[in-house]
């Protein structure tokens, strides 16, 4: 018989086995997925709200206006399609509105004054009615 040191010698020529592959956690990485799934969703939602839409180009035609890229009357008239577009109505008047709040008329009459004005009118009144539409395209009205 072989002597037992031997043996252990000759078995430390032979190679182990290799382990076995570390297994890929799918549900870790389903849970990873799933949740930016649900970011960007909601994400898109928001920044598909209705009023972020409107509140975004109004927020583009200061800016322009500010960059003297676009004449006050433009602005005043982008500003009137931004709101009937905001309120689903094909024309702007005192009563697009049915809402507590006596302030729409008298925006009503100061852009129409703007917009229809045979001089040229200064930005800073548009830049204020840009302001002040801000909380007309908050969900008031229709």
């Amino acid at each position: 018989m072989k002597s037992p040191d031997n043996i252990k010698n000759r078995l430390l020529d032979i190679e182990l086995p290799s382990a076995p592959p570390e297994s890929i956690d799918i549900i870790s990485i389903s849970l990873v997925i799933i949740f930016i799934i649900i970011t960007v969703a909601i994400g898109l939602f928001v920044l598909q709200k209705t009023g972020y839409k409107y509140k975004r180009a109004l927020s583009i035609l200061k800016k322009e206006l500010l960059l003297s890229q676009v004449s006050g009357k433009l602005a005043a008239y982008r500003l009137a399609e931004i709101l009937k577009s905001a309120h689903k109505t094909n024309y702007l008047s005192a009563d697009t509105i049915s809402s507590h709040r006596s302030s729409w008329p008298d925006f009503i009459v100061r852009l129409s004054r703007l917009r229809y004005s045979p001089d040229e009118i200064n930005s800073t009144e548009v830049i204020e009615l840009i302001d002040e539409a801000r909380s007309w395209t908050r969900g008031s009205g229709r």
